[in-house]
């Protein structure tokens, strides 16, 4: 250029590029300023472009917020030009990495209440996960959420750059089992139902057996606890319990059990063991401890002992033996003064005659009355006795 007939030379020594960043994730911005116009003669233009031709243009200023259309490696230009049209460009690289796409999937999923579900992250580096997953660090989390669903959130980091994935866990009620038994008291021997509510399907304690019967019917010997492990549409689980109360039935002692008598005797016993006692028609129907009959032949007596509704039965026997069939007989039937006549019995095993006789207990036997005379023997089998008559 002259000027007054004097040449002034420009240089260009350009414009120094400052940025706040050169590595940025996609999605953020860089601000940049240029030192452009040190230079030429003012004023001064700055314009802003990923182009070294300046177009398109990203703005102009001696300082800008760049934004940029993706990821990727950009050269930054700033395009200085001052008032007599010359240009000087300055450039820096900026890198901008891509946000990670960051997924999470939980699994098993949905899950019952009481359960727990592992969280698993991927598309990054390194994870954080949300407070309610635990605040973890690493790409799995161990979560036990409650009723309902429950999001989380994970926020994984790769290049220096972040994003954020969620994912949701469904938790199912656990089902309310109900055990009912009807009637809950029974004595020993009886059945109780056992009926279960509330799921779809069941499963018994052992000590029922183990069955999936709904109802089902139980006999237990004592007092007894059951359990019913119910599971709903969803595979939810669940426990209720029943009881029963077993009455144990009343333990009769007949004493003496058994009798053995004499035809016309009477045989006595006594029960204990229940609160109550009825006694079979044979032996009157009476409802006493103590019993006495007369049988004329060997019969059974059957007694039942209450004790809170729960009945047991005991017997009496009684064994009838018969009276001996004696017979007597004089020989000879009529004897004079001062003879003798003998006496012989028959029909038993041992025999007792009557003083006038002598009372011996010998058989045959001799006697020699004085008078016309009536003996009497008696006989014993078995330990029954009859007597019978003879006269001289």
């Amino acid at each position: 250029m002259t000027l007054d007939g004097h040449t002034v030379e420009f240089t260009n020594p350009g414009g120094e590029i400052s940025v706040s960043a050169t590595t940025i994730c996609d999605g953020q911005s860089v601000f940049a300023s240029s030192t452009g116009t040190s230079y030429g003669v003012p004023a001064h233009t700055i314009n802003w472009s990923f182009n070294s031709s300046g177009t398109p243009s990203l703005g102009t200023g001696t300082s800008l917020n760049i934004n940029f259309p993706g990821p990727g490696t950009y050269t930054l230009y700033s395009i200085a030009t001052d008032a007599c049209a010359q240009t000087v460009s300055s450039s820096t690289v900026i890198t901008v990495n891509p946000s990670p796409t960051v997924t999470a999937t939980s699994a098993p999923n949905p899950i019952c209440d009481g359960q727990s579900s592992t969280l698993t992250a991927a598309g990054a580096s390194t994870y954080v996960w949300s407070a309610n997953a635990g605040g973890g660090t690493g790409s799995t989390a161990n979560v036990t959420p409650g009723v309902g669903t429950t999001v989380y959130t994970v926020t994984g980091t790769a290049l220096g750059c972040s994003n954020s994935g969620t994912v949701s866990v469904n938790v199912n009620p656990n089902p309310t089992i109900t055990a009912s038994v009807t009637p809950s008291t029974i004595c020993a021997g009886q059945s109780a139902t056992l009926t279960a509510s509330g799921g779809t399907t069941y499963t018994w304690s052992a000590n029922e057996g183990g069955s999936s019967n709904n109802p089902t019917t139980v006999s237990p010997p004592t007092s007894d606890t059951y359990t019913v492990t119910g599971t709903d549409n969803n595979g939810c689980v669940s426990t209720g319990q029943v009881s029963i109360t077993v009455t144990p039935s009343p333990t009769l002692v007949v004493t003496p059990a058994t009798a053995t008598i004499c035809a016309g005797a009477i045989a006595s016993c006594t029960v204990t063991g229940a609160t109550t006692y009825t006694w079979s028609a044979n032996a009157g129907s009476v409802n006493t401890s103590t019993v006495s009959v007369n049988p004329s032949a060997t019969t059974t007596y059957v007694v039942t002992g209450d004790n809170a509704g729960c009945q047991s039965t005991a017997n009496f026997v009684v064994t009838v033996d018969p009276l001996p069939s004696l017979t007597v007989t004089a020989n000879p039937a009529s004897i004079c003064a001062g003879q003798t006549a003998t006496l012989t019995a028959s029909g038993a095993a041992t025999y007792t005659w009557s003083a006038n006789s002598g009372g011996g207990n010998g058989n045959p036997i001799t006697v020699s009355p004085s008078s016309t005379t009536t003996y009497t023997v008696a006989g014993t089998q078995n330990g029954c006795s009859d007597s019978t008559t003879v006269t001289v």
